[in-house]
């Protein structure tokens, strides 16, 4: 579950962070108060949108980090495998990262800490 997502110079975000509770969780608001920004940003972290055209104008460097937290023991298994490290079976949580830059590039990484409360 994403419990916490962080947003930096994306579109007209200069910067903010959004922390989501368990169950259901909706963004409302007015047109053009960037709720489609937000959920923009949630598929740059997870790769499946093109950062290229998200920057913010004028800034060299964006970023988007979300902190997940991972229970479900088959999802910890393939967090293993992919990242080779042991992961504890009670779960924690997985912060993941993308740095967009202007030239186009993006880099992104990610950390595992069991039941670790992170601080940005």
């Amino acid at each position: 579950m994403l419990r916490e997502l962080h947003i930096t110079n994306l579109a007209v975000i200069s910067d903010v962070r959004i922390e989501l509770d368990p169950g259901l969780n909706c963004f409302t608001g007015a047109t053009g108060a960037g709720k489609s920004l937000v959920i923009g940003a949630v598929e740059v972290l997870l790769g499946l949108r093109s950062p290229a055209e998200m920057l913010r104008p004028g800034v060299d460097e964006g970023r988007v980090s979300g902190v997940f937290d991972v229970k479900n023991s088959d999802m910890l298994r393939r967090i293993e495998q992919i990242t080779d490290a042991p992961i504890s079976a009670d779960g924690g949580e997985l912060l993941i990262t993308r740095r967009l830059f202007a030239s186009g590039r993006s880099f992104s990484e990610s950390e595992w800490q069991p039941d670790h409360p992170w601080h940005a």
